[in-house]
């Protein structure tokens, strides 16, 4: 239904979405789930600025579970 929609903030404001910081990834039947969650998690982990510890030590302990 949505496949042909312009991938814009007023386009995506229309049908209830939002736009984000901009970045759009596309994911197809091959994609590895645990690779993409290691990679959202990796950029939270770096991102962060460590002074509480779910950012601090839960995003490291969630990229290891996912890393095993």
């Amino acid at each position: 239904q949505y496949l042909d929609m312009p991938v814009d903030y007023e386009s995506l404001k229309e049908v209830g979405s939002i736009m984000g910081s901009g970045g759009m990834i596309v994911i197809d039947d091959t994609s590895d789930m645990v690779d993409v969650a290691k990679f959202f998690v990796e950029f939270c982990k770096s991102e962060s600025c460590g002074k509480c510890v779910p950012c601090r030590v839960g995003t490291a302990q969630m990229y290891d579970l996912l890393d095993k």
